[in-house]
């Protein structure tokens, strides 16, 4: 009995492996659009991470506007225009939403509704 106790401690305590897993969802003159959700441990929530990657040779602007469709719900969440400039070869532009919070969701749909790149 005590060693189905410790068993039962030793796989409740033990630390979950969270594995992150990257999904290109656009692509447009050298830059590529991914997105992460990442539900919350602790929380109903879902944050929702997109990374912007410029694949050129060169410095661009690029102006996005998205939107997020939390959990089995039809109402989806615009999140704003945003301009960025990426340099070349550069990934380093990480945008974070916080935009299914309190519905109970566990997962999140996101949507590229203007994605636009100008070479500079």
């Amino acid at each position: 009995m005590f060693a189905y106790i410790l068993l039962f401690f030793t796989l409740l305590l033990a630390p979950t492996e969270y594995t992150e897993e990257w999904k290109k969802i656009a692509s447009k003159d050298g830059v590529e659009v991914y997105v992460l959700h990442k539900p919350s441990k602790i929380s109903s929530s879902v944050s929702t991470v997109v990374k912007l990657k410029n694949t050129n040779s060169y410095q661009v602007k690029v102006i996005f506007n998205l939107s997020i469709t939390c959990g089995h719900s039809s109402e989806a969440k615009a999140q704003g225009k945003k301009s960025v400039i990426l340099a070349p070869n550069d990934e380093s532009s990480l945008h974070h939403y916080k935009a299914c919070q309190s519905n109970g969701a566990t997962e999140a749909t996101i949507k590229l509704l203007e994605f636009t790149v100008t070479s500079l």
